[in-house]
């Protein structure tokens, strides 16, 4: 079986619910260092760029780095945490579950209770407790808006595959650096950006206005998709996407069908496994890059995952792996005057 990369490993631990990005930030920041010109904006995203033919084009790689999370509300008078949602996903999810807190002296463990055994479980009936004895207590480690992100250290599983919290999108982002490192070692005839981006979940603020600064002619955004081997699972939605499928190619309205059609093109001459996914909406940055400023062309590769927004994210590494040969051969493929007009 093989091992999960250390780079990987490194990136899902890391705490980064949405809006609070900094630690994901902080390492690929220092991984692109050793190979690309970083920088970054004010509302965190981190930018990593590899210069191609002098004058060329710019292709943007957009893949967020933020996971869904909540933050600290309130500390009742036993020194129980309540919760605000940051992202989409549903409250009965942390029902039992450890959590990290990030807070000014560092992370604190905490695990979730539940105040009524009754009804539907919403935000309001969840509480965290870290051990405190009081309100005194709890506020002297945890203040209002600290936030918090399920524990889910990654686990590797059968067949290649590994568990873990954060695989949205955090497999996405450490496919998106080893190409970039790639490209780094040979630039292609584009100048080729990377794109950490922030606030994804529920609002691709950093793609908005990643997209809007650097003026790119291209985007891609690589993200990740429902696998479609769960029971229950419908593949007459949105195309059929098992673990083990490789990348999936989005066709909608949000994609520009040039750059469909050459991703199509590069996964046939991979011989790798691939799947067309369908979707009116992405739900990623595409959603926001496709319609910044004039309009900028666009496309989608998605990585199946199973269980999304849990503790327990499914990926298949050969699908990333699959992933990142994609998206090099995509970006070396680009000709200089590659016609995107429609």
């Amino acid at each position: 079986m093989p091992g999960i990369p250390p780079l990987l490993d490194e990136l899902l631990r890391a705490v980064g619910p949405t809006g609070f990005e900094d630690d994901v930030a902080t390492v690929v920041r220092r991984e692109a260092a050793g190979f690309a010109d970083v920088g970054r904006d004010a509302l965190g995203s981190t930018t990593a760029a590899v210069r191609g033919t002098p004058g060329g084009r710019l292709l943007a790689i957009l893949a967020h780095c933020d996971e869904v999370g909540a933050m600290v509300s309130h500390v009742d008078e036993g020194g129980y945490l309540a919760l605000h949602a940051i992202g989409g996903w549903s409250a009965e999810t942390l029902v039992g579950q450890r959590v990290q807190v990030r807070t000014r002296a560092g992370t604190l463990p905490g695990v979730v209770g539940r105040r009524s055994e009754k009804g539907k479980v919403s935000w309001g009936d969840l509480y965290v407790d870290v051990g405190a004895a009081g309100r005194d207590e709890a506020r002297e480690v945890v203040a209002a808006g600290d936030p918090l992100v399920v524990a889910g250290p990654p686990l590797e599983l059968a067949s290649g595959r590994i568990a873990s919290k954060s695989c949205d999108n955090r497999v996405g982002l450490y496919a998106g650096l080893e190409v970039l490192r790639a490209l780094a070692g040979e630039p292609p005839a584009w100048d080729v950006a990377l794109v950490a981006t922030v606030q994804e979940e529920g609002s691709c603020a950093g793609g908005q206005t990643t997209v809007t600064r650097l003026a790119p002619h291209a985007v891609l955004v690589v993200d990740v998709t429902w696998a479609t081997d769960t029971p229950g699972a419908d593949p007459r939605q949105h195309g059929d996407h098992a673990l083990g499928s490789g990348p999936a190619i989005l066709r909608g309205p949000a994609v520009h069908p040039v750059l469909h059609e050459a991703l199509a093109y590069h996964a046939h001459a991979l011989g790798m496994p691939w799947t067309v996914e369908v979707a009116a909406s992405t739900l990623t940055d595409a959603d926001a890059a496709y319609v910044t400023g004039g309009g900028v062309p666009t496309c989608v590769v998605s990585i199946p995952m199973r269980r999304y927004h849990s503790p327990c994210e499914t990926v298949q590494l050969s699908d990333v792996e699959d992933t990142r040969r994609l998206l090099e051969a995509f970006a070396r493929g680009l000709a200089p005057d590659l016609d995107l007009a429609r």
